[in-house]
Formats: C-alpha cells, sequence, structure tokens
C-alpha cells in the first residue's frame, strides 16, 4: 500500500495516496477555506479551531499546504489541520477516522 507516513516515531500518522490533498488554503474572519486537488472547496467554521480562532488576522493568512497536500499548517498559530479532519463531518468513514485517532490520543496521554 502506497502513501506517506507523517509525524515523529510515536505520532506517525499514515496518508494513503488516494487521499484527498489541498492544494489552496486561505481564512477569512470566519472560516478556513480549502480548495482539494478533486476540485471540491471546503468552507470550515475558524470556531471548530481554538489556536486559529485565537490567532491574529495576519497568523491566519499564512496559512500553508503541507505534507504533500495532507494538511493545512498554520505557523503563527501552531495550528495543523488535516484535510481529512477538514471532510469529516461530510464523510462517515473520516469521521469514524478522525475520531479514532482522538481517542487513541486521549487515552494515551491520560495513561
Amino acid at each position: 500500500m502506497a502513501g506517506v507516513r507523517l509525524g515523529s516515531p510515536g505520532e506517525t500518522q499514515y496518508v494513503p495516496d488516494n487521499s484527498p490533498r489541498a492544494r489552496m488554503v486561505r481564512c477569512t474572519s470566519t472560516e478556513i477555506i480549502v480548495a482539494l486537488t478533486d476540485g471540491r472547496v471546503l468552507h470550515t467554521p475558524i470556531e471548530w479551531f481554538d489556536r486559529l480562532k485565537a490567532a491574529s488576522p495576519k497568523a491566519r493568512r499564512r496559512g500553508t499546504i503541507s505534507f504533500g497536500g495532507a494538511f493545512v499548517h498554520f505557523p503563527d498559530a501552531g495550528e495543523d489541520i488535516s484535510v481529512e479532519r477538514l471532510l469529516a463531518p461530510h464523510c462517515p468513514a473520516c469521521l469514524a477516522r478522525v475520531w479514532r485517532e482522538h481517542n487513541r490520543r486521549t487515552h494515551r496521554r491520560a495513561g
């Protein structure tokens, strides 16, 4: 199975080659707008991301594409968001993977 492994040891996430990829990211005062390579455009509320919501307008404008389009990165806000996470509300399989990853990380921290 082809794909890309991202992250440091213990924090690795596998992103398959056929996963949706970002080609453009920008923010308004209320939403993150991400254009995907397959032609879809996602509009996601900034409210969902506390660090991005708290960031300055300048920090929000500095969004970049990272890891070959698998993530959008806001370096000044300290926020990295996977395209899969942005798709989760629209894709039951994506939502399930995002929640499994969230639960895995939450339980690791608690234990």
